[in-house]
């Protein structure tokens, strides 16, 4: 089998896996393998579920309709209002 070491992996995720790990009953090297595992075979490899493509070309047609984009000012503008 071949060997693969993660360098840099953030605190709260580890955290994370090691938890589902416990839960599991399993060592952290099989959880993160039955994640990985589970993470390709749900389409990740080819670039997403189907779903989300979808999804996404939805998206993407509404905004070309669309005839103009809020700014970032207007957007801060509107959220102070409803504050009042």
């Amino acid at each position: 089998m071949a060997t693969l070491t993660i360098r840099n992996v953030p605190e709260n995720l580890h955290e994370r896996l090691k938890a589902e790990a416990e839960a599991n009953r399993r060592s952290l090297n099989q959880q993160t393998i039955v994640l990985l595992e589970a993470g390709l075979e749900a389409g990740l490899e080819g670039g997403g579920k189907p779903e989300i493509h979808e999804l996404l070309r939805r998206v993407d047609e509404r905004r070309s309709r669309m005839k103009s984009f809020l700014s970032p000012e207007k957007i801060r503008a509107a959220i102070n209002e409803g504050r009042k």
